[in-house]
């Protein structure tokens, strides 16, 4: 049975062509192919299985392995003699149903083994060729199926078509009862209803207004949606006045297909001068439906169902033009239940800036933006068009660092699509804004998510106005913002997966936060390279990935942190430790892939490798110079900010740490550290 490590799992089955030969040729075979092929060695692992490693990994001692489960897809050969090819065999004939690619000669030399192998590859090139034949057969196969049953269903709906249409049949009614639903649907209101019938023949929908008189100014979009697929089956649109009464909507024709669970869905907005009042019915008149507002101010269920008709026909016997259909959404699938997906991270970086383009760093190879403020400054970018689909939410991720001095606030604005907005100053006071966030006060460092309702937006696209201001503190250190990205979502449940729903008026407004000072009091930054490098690292999660306590005293914290960022630099993955050695705290770092430094420090090593290890004890102050003297200095930077927030790295890794750890003990040591660099540091400031 072939084994390997679970993360290297994905790497062998990547398609990539594998050559898998036994450990004692490998270093023979390293320099006959290049990066197109992959070289990875075998090795014999407990009673019958083996172990598959890439070349370019060291081999594992000691560490979990998982079965392959099936062989490699694009395995070219196995070199192996008959002791590692028996166990390998059986298992390959059960698993991929063919036999093993083996060659079985690993003895002789390059003249030897290169024949074998060219001809082990022209066998494997003439397989895949026919299963590629035999995939590209069955293709067409079933496109010539679809295109029939494409058009003799047509030709069945012109033939259906051409007799009257057959008159619906009220299926499932809920009659006004008691009082209505007020709403105040001028930021935008959505109410799903679920229905206690299946899907299949529905061809007319119908809500209730309560009102005594039309009420103008009022947009809706009504949709008929299968629960369960999640598929939108009808959709339509309307603007203008609002009669009171029933509102009947017709489908094309009644539904064909599986009989799914219905869902109603209502997203209006009205006018701020009038609440809008929709027919409930009575509390016990629906017993397997469920009713759900999604406003700006939050979610909750109702005890009572609204007010609604369902007309069913049979499937193929109605045939209508109706007013205001979508006919573009029908079909498309609605997120699944609690979902959120991420729109393309180009738009970020496309966005034009209405303020502060002196503080943007925009990095288009990692599709994101940063921004560096300087005290009582603030920054704004505009995505002209958003495309929202069939989503209800809008949801902006951001991280932030925010100085110890000063306050930093973010807001977003959802605007009419491809209308520029004047400016911060006129979206507050209402004009050009479909919906605001309300301006939130960021973390000292972490996450941040700013999410708002959109409904009612109209054709499912938008503008985005994104916001970041900043207040006081010191006038060295920038307050940093990332966003990282924008998505959507379509919530079903009460929640929306722990992300509070904006509420405007939370924090202050801009022109309050500015009042009072001579703006800017610091001028803004002119050079945003500068002011990035001058920016405390950022990260996504931190993992503790191992801990050791050997009895000679030595003690370590084996740490990844993922998404490193500092400066312009990232790191998917940056990984050192945090030691305790010769009864005092240190850094050590070793060559990962990817490597910590721009250029590794040659010198000290142990019995694992190379070493790099930075001592911050008293007494180790001209030790530890010396040893930041060997780095580069924008690793020597990077060490220096590490210190600097390590206690905040230890506080994310101790989160999902096992209780027993001594916390307290090695956060004391971080802060050590940064005191020792501090104290370091004093010198060169006076």
């Amino acid at each position: 049975m072939l084994k390997t490590f679970p993360s290297l799992l994905a790497r062998l089955h990547d398609g990539r062509p594998k050559i898998l030969s036994e450990a004692r040729r490998v270093a023979e075979l390293a320099d006959w192919f290049d990066d197109t092929v992959e070289l990875w060695r075998l090795e014999p692992r407990g009673r019958s299985g083996v172990l598959a490693t890439p070349v370019d990994t060291p081999p594992g001692k000691g560490e979990r392995t998982v079965d392959a489960g099936t062989p490699p897809m694009a395995c070219i050969a196995v070199l192996a003699g008959k002791p590692l090819a028996g166990r390998l065999r059986r298992w390959w004939r059960e698993a991929a149903d063919e036999e093993m690619p083996l060659v079985s000669d690993v003895g002789g030399g390059p003249d030897t083994l290169l024949p074998l192998l060219l001809r082990r590859l022209a066998e494997r090139t003439r397989v895949f060729a026919e299963a590629a034949a035999l995939t590209q057969r069955a293709l067409v196969h079933t496109r010539q199926d679809y295109e029939l049953t494409r058009e003799r269903f047509q030709e069945l709906v012109c033939r259906l078509s051409l007799r009257p249409p057959e008159p619906p049949v009220l299926a499932c009614e809920i009659a006004p009862a008691g009082s209505p639903l007020s709403l105040d649907a001028e930021g935008g209101v959505l109410v799903r209803q679920t229905l206690p019938v299946s899907t299949r023949g529905v061809t007319a929908v119908a809500f209730h207004v309560d009102a005594r008189d039309a009420i103008a100014a009022c947009r809706f979009r009504l949709r008929l949606i299968a629960r369960e697929s999640g598929r939108i089956l009808g959709s339509w649109r309307q603007e203008g006045d609002l009669a009171p009464g029933w509102q009947r909507f017709e489908l094309p024709q009644p539904v064909p297909g599986n009989q799914e669970t219905a869902l109603l869905e209502l997203e209006i907005s009205g006018p701020d001068d009038r609440p809008l009042a929709l027919s409930l019915g009575a509390a016990d008149a629906l017993v397997d439906g469920e009713t759900l507002i999604v406003a700006p101010r939050g979610s909750r269920r109702l005890e009572r169902p609204l007010a609604f008709r369902i007309w069913t026909a049979t499937v193929g016997s109605r045939f209508v033009r109706p007013t205001g259909f979508q006919w573009q959404e029908v079909d498309r699938i609605v997120s699944a239940k609690g979902s959120v997906a991420a729109l393309p991270p180009e738009l970020l970086v496309a966005a034009e800036t209405l303020e502060g383009e002196d503080s943007l760093l925009r990095d288009e190879a990692q599709s994101r933006v940063i921004a560096a403020l300087a005290p009582d400054s603030r920054v704004a970018l505009w995505l002209p068009s958003v495309e929202l689909g069939a989503a209800d939410l809008l949801l902006v991720d951001l991280r932030t660092v925010t100085p110890p001095e000063g306050e930093l606030q973010l807001a977003a604005w959802v605007v009419e699509p491809d209308r520029r907005p004047e400016g911060i100053e006129a979206l507050e006071s209402g004009s050009g804004s479909l919906a605001f966030s309300g301006w939130k006060a960021a973390p000292p460092r972490g996450a941040l998510t700013v999410t708002m309702p959109v409904a009612g937006v109209a054709d499912g696209r938008c503008g985005l106005v994104l916001a970041a201001l900043r207040r006081g503190g010191a006038p060295e250190v920038p307050a940093a913002v990332e966003w990282q990205a924008i998505r959507v979502a379509d919530p079903e449940e009460e929640s929306t997966g722990g992300v509070s729903l904006a509420e405007p008026g939370e924090a202050s407004r801009p022109r309050e936060a500015l009042e009072g000072t001579s703006r800017p009091a610091v001028p803004l930054l002119s050079d945003i390279a500068g002011s990035v490098d001058r920016m405390p690292p950022m990260w996504d999660t931190v993992r503790l990935t191992e801990t050791r306590r050997l009895p000679s005293g030595y003690e370590h914290l084996a740490l990844s942190v993922h998404e490193l960022r500092t400066g312009e630099r990232r790191w998917p993955e940056f990984r050192f430790k945090f030691a305790f050695w010769r009864g005092a705290p240190a850094l050590e770092f070793r060559p990962f892939e990817p490597p910590p430094f721009r250029r590794w420090p040659e010198g000290e090593r142990d019995r694992y490798g190379p070493l790099f290890r930075v001592p911050f004890g008293e007494k180790a102050a001209a030790e530890r110079e010396a040893r930041l003297g060997e780095l580069d200095p924008e690793d020597r930077a990077l060490v220096e900010r590490l210190v600097d927030v390590l206690p905040d790295i230890l506080e994310s890794a101790f989160a999902c740490a096992e209780p027993e750890l001594d916390r307290e003990v090695w956060l004391r040591r971080a802060a050590s550290c940064r005191q020792a660099l501090s104290r370091a540091r004093e010198p060169e400031a006076a």
